[in-house]
């Protein structure tokens, strides 16, 4: 079930929270959730959604022990936040109980984006600013879905493609957010 999605993904990331100085994990440093495609719905809802998943959640707390804050740097990557292959989705922060906690919040799509269209990134970041949400959005040149993540789909083959301008974009616009939340 779709909601397990969100259960798991929040479960681990209060696993790594708890983890993160046993493995030389720096927690005064900004802490960052990055979701890709529907990963970046879940970053958003995790990110953005105290309500739900927040520190002092009844709800998460019986499923995921543990008051966990929110990270610090939310950056979703080429979401479909309206709709995906004629399946619309409502995209409404204040009916997803999303609430601004400080986050850096920087939305990144490719402009070349044929799976999930520039346009939702776009509404997406503008819906945010209009609830409040200090949002930044990064379009990048020449990017498709796949390809802001190092990845490319060519003759029906996935190809792994270390050092794309568009994938090295995104590392740095994540770089960018990382700085700014820590200044």
């Amino acid at each position: 079930e779709w909601k397990d999605v969100y259960w798991d993904s929040e479960c681990g990331y209060r696993y790594a929270r708890g983890v993160a100085a046993d493995y030389g994990g720096d927690l005064d440093q900004p802490v960052t959730i990055v979701g890709h495609s529907l990963g970046a719905t879940i970053a958003l809802s995790l990110g953005l959604n105290t309500t739900v998943f927040g520190p002092e959640s009844d709800r998460t707390s019986d499923i995921c022990p543990g008051e966990t804050p929110r990270p610090d740097v939310v950056v979703p990557l080429s979401g479909c936040h309206y709709e995906y292959e004629g399946q619309e989705f409502v995209f409404d922060p204040q009916a997803r109980d999303f609430t601004y906690d400080e986050s850096e919040l920087v939305l990144v799509v490719g402009t070349e984006d044929d799976v999930c269209e520039v346009w939702q990134s776009e509404d997406a970041a503008t819906d945010l600013r209009d609830d409040g949400f200090d949002t930044s959005l990064v379009l990048v040149d020449g990017g498709n879905h796949f390809t802001v993540i190092f990845h490319d789909v060519v003759d029906d083959e996935w190809l792994t493609l270390p050092g794309d301008p568009a994938g090295t974009a995104v590392v740095q616009t994540i770089l960018d957010a990382i700085d700014a939340a820590g200044a």
